[in-house]
């Protein structure tokens, strides 16, 4: 919704300054369609960078932001050997998730939510930024306290980016799905 602002807050207006957008890699549609968007409203020299995210910051850590912070230490860059280390293949997630001290939470977009795993009925649906909104409330802190959380994705990149504020705020509880909801859906993925 803020879009156009906010490219015109980074711009100044300067319609052909250089815009690099960057998500999660090839898989995640985002930086695609912001750069098409931004084409619509006039700039001319956006570009996707397709590696994603975290290939950006450490190629490019004084261009990048990280939990709000510019320019970023690469030395604070998670490594992808300790998010390996909290996925776990799609069979064993659909277990775990069902027991009773978890909590299942399913990340996706509305729109990516088309075609969904039989497992997650008691899914709490919410989007990513609100999750992360919610890990400043007491309220909801306490309602994950001595509970393993389960947090699927679509693609299992977005992930990724979440590690940082979980580890941010010392939240060792969780685990994530290996591959997203696309891990159940094969290569044609689960929006199809």
């Amino acid at each position: 919704m803020t879009f156009a602002n906010d490219l015109l807050k980074i711009t100044g207006n300067n319609k052909q300054k250089a815009i690099a957008f960057y998500c999660n890699g090839i898989t995640c549609a985002k930086s695609y369609k912001a750069a098409v968007k931004a084409d619509k409203l006039g700039y001319t020299n956006s570009r996707v960078y397709d590696s994603g995210i975290f290939e950006w910051t450490q190629a490019y850590p004084s261009k990048s932001v990280l939990l709000g912070k510019s320019p970023v230490d690469p030395s604070k860059l998670i490594p992808k050997s300790e998010l390996k280390k909290k996925m776990i293949e799609k069979d064993e997630f659909a277990k775990r998730s069902n027991g009773p001290d978890a909590v299942l939470f399913d990340l996706r977009d509305p729109m990516q939510r088309i075609k969904n795993p039989v497992f997650p009925q008691k899914a709490i649906r919410i989007d990513m930024d609100k999750f992360v909104k919610n890990l400043e409330n007491q309220q909801f802190l306490k309602t994950i306290e001595n509970k393993e959380m389960y947090i699927f994705d679509a693609v299992g990149k977005q992930v990724g980016w979440l590690q940082y504020y979980l580890e941010e705020k010392n939240i060792k509880n969780y685990t994530f799905l290996q591959g997203g909801a696309w891990s159940f859906f094969g290569a044609k993925g689960a929006s199809n």
